[in-house]
């Protein structure tokens, strides 16, 4: 796996504390010969940062998670969700508080009665060892974040599992895709920007588009894969498997005509390709980014995706590789608009 993506893994991002995940952009963006810029509100964008009316590569590097909300006098922290986070998931588990001195860690109180009834994020309840609220204010305070105590691990068959692959495998896309495209001398002026505030209220993806001004945008985030029990429906988004291939979604925010161009960027490229649907909002960050300005043409490429919004999120590294090739071989096509 490559060493950028390792590097993004490794850090913590949930929302409004994505910090760590844009050092590892800007890094990478250094390190391959890249400008890069760190906008005030905390996305990234790298490529042509000062052209206008190119195209936008967006993805977006917070993570769901939670926040310390306060300290209860026997030591334990009560929290609140932060993104769209599965409550009992966390109910036994390991997680870590992010803070001001560094990582500590906790275990989240578990009990049969807790699954007998509808949880709530203030049922999650974390021990960090701690006798007394005062000496737990010695290591953590409120607004502190807390993810997964979880780290990816490299499965059979070229397949990836961890905490955040949502969305820091398309910020990995979108960066890899442009680096791979100006090396190969693409005249398409385009920026991709890792954006923050996805999971929640996408003021990244808005703020980005505010200031570049884009003609086109292609966002990258995952999707439900559906080969899996306890998958959502086929019948609902489309049949998605895992090794399948790049999915391209059309839904009334996607260009038709756009999906053309990159059907054929796909063919000249030998990969295939599978269809997500849906007829409302995509909940990703073209939704916003479509309406920006006078509005701009869109296009949204996801990664299939198992176990969304878990501690072991699953993809194929070989669709992760094709959504890069893909998305380079579209900003080839785009040449003579431009």
């Amino acid at each position: 796996m490559e060493k950028f993506l390792s590097d993004l893994l490794k850090t913590a991002s949930v929302t409004g504390c994505e910090n760590a995940a844009g050092d590892a952009v800007l890094d990478y963006a250094r390190e391959n010969g890249l400008a890069s810029y760190r906008a005030s509100i905390g996305y990234v964008a790298v490529g042509d940062v000062e052209a206008r009316g190119g195209v936008l590569l967006a993805a977006h590097m917070d993570e769901i998670g939670l926040m310390v909300s306060c300290i209860m006098p026997d030591g334990m922290l009560h929290v609140c969700s932060v993104g769209g986070i599965y409550i009992p998931m966390y109910f036994g588990h390991a997680v870590r508080i992010h803070t001001k001195n560094g990582v500590v860690y906790g275990s989240v109180s578990a009990s049969r009665e807790l699954f007998r009834k509808e949880q709530k994020a203030t049922d999650i309840i974390v021990d960090i060892g701690a006798r007394s609220g005062e000496e737990a204010a010695q290591w953590v305070e409120a607004g502190d974040i807390v993810t997964f105590d979880s780290d990816y691990r490299q499965l059979k068959n070229n397949r990836l599992a961890g905490r955040a692959l949502d969305d820091k495998t398309g910020v990995y896309v979108v960066m890899e895709a442009l680096r791979r495209a100006k090396a190969a001398g693409v005249r398409t002026p385009a920026a991709a920007c890792a954006t923050v505030g996805e999971e929640t209220v996408k003021n990244g993806a808005y703020a980005a588009a505010s200031r570049l001004r884009p003609k086109l945008a292609v966002v990258v985030d995952v999707t439900y894969a559906t080969d899996y029990a306890h998958s959502v429906s086929e019948a609902e988004c489309g049949k998605i498997t895992l090794g399948g291939g790049p999915a391209i979604a059309i839904n009334p925010i996607c260009s038709r005509a756009r999906i053309g161009v990159l059907r054929r960027a796909a063919e000249g490229c030998g990969i295939t390709l599978q269809y997500e649907t849906s007829g409302a909002r995509t909940c990703t960050d073209a939704d916003c980014i479509h309406q920006t300005g006078e509005g701009v043409e869109t296009l949204i490429v996801s990664i299939p995706m198992r176990y969304m919004h878990s501690a072991c999120e699953t993809v194929d590294l070989q669709d992760v590789e094709d959504c890069i090739e893909l998305i380079a071989a579209y900003l080839k096509a785009c040449e003579e608009e431009f």
